[in-house]
């Protein structure tokens, strides 16, 4: 009897080893779907954006030319705005990563931390900072409407990302 029982505890545990082994690998497996596997493609011509800059500008939004060396590269900021929005990430049909000066005067809702590594957008907001737009393309996002009136369906993420800092600033949907 107690020799069954033994058995019965021994097999128990080798059954948890086993489920909590394969649940690592599960995890493991998932992580290293970060970006290893995920390819973009990269812009800094202004004539050559994807970004519709009529529209961006009627957000008060405006997109320059730079000169400026980013601290940072396409990669890190590829990084970053994957690991922000995974799922856009790898449902993207193709993704850009797109290099500018970036004027915004209509947002100043910054997370602390941008805000501790880039002193000016607390006095000055987003004036004339490099950044990375990192447009996750063919994806599928059901926008927010009143009741009554059909919500947009978007098919472009944008996450603007600090190209001084990786600190990501913002996002953005287009359809």
């Amino acid at each position: 009897m107690k020799k069954s029982i033994l058995n019965k505890i021994i097999l128990l545990g080798i059954v948890v080893a086993v489920l909590v082994f394969t649940s690592s690998s599960i995890v493991s497996a998932k992580d290293n779907l970060s970006t290893s596997n995920l390819k973009y493609q990269f812009n800094s011509d202004i004539s050559k954006t994807i970004q519709d800059l009529d529209s961006l500008k009627k957000n008060s939004t405006i997109l320059e030319s730079t000169s400026i060396i980013a601290k940072i590269t396409p990669d890190q900021a590829f990084e970053t705005a994957s690991k922000l929005a995974p799922k856009y990430a790898t449902q993207a049909e193709n993704i850009v990563v797109e290099y500018y000066q970036l004027t915004n005067t209509g947002f100043n809702a910054f997370t602390d931390s941008a805000k501790q590594k880039n002193n000016s957008l607390s006095k000055d907001g987003i004036m004339k900072v490099p950044c990375y737009i990192v447009t996750f393309k063919g994806i599928t996002r059901i926008g927010e409407a009143p009741m009554g009136i059909q919500a947009p369906i978007f098919h472009n993420f944008n996450i603007v990302i600090d190209a001084n800092t990786g600190e990501p600033l913002y996002g953005f949907s287009t359809i």
